[in-house]
């Protein structure tokens, strides 16, 4: 979504459904970060790095296989 938000100029993310409501891709992504002007893919995937190892290594206890 990054490379075709920079890429194409009339590129826009879908409106909240409801008036007040979340916009779709910030439900979908959990965030509203992606809709920032300088949002960068590789920024955030960096920043998010530690949490993500972090949240793998709390389930292993519950993986069946």
């Amino acid at each position: 979504l990054d490379i075709v938000r920079k890429n194409f100029a009339d590129f826009a993310f879908l409106p909240p459904y409801s008036q007040g409501g979340k916009a779709f891709i910030d439900l979908l992504f959990g965030t509203d970060v992606i809709r920032e002007k300088d949002f960068s893919a590789e920024q955030y995937l960096s920043a998010i790095t530690p949490a993500l190892a972090e949240y793998e290594e709390s389930i292993k206890e519950y993986y069946l296989y």
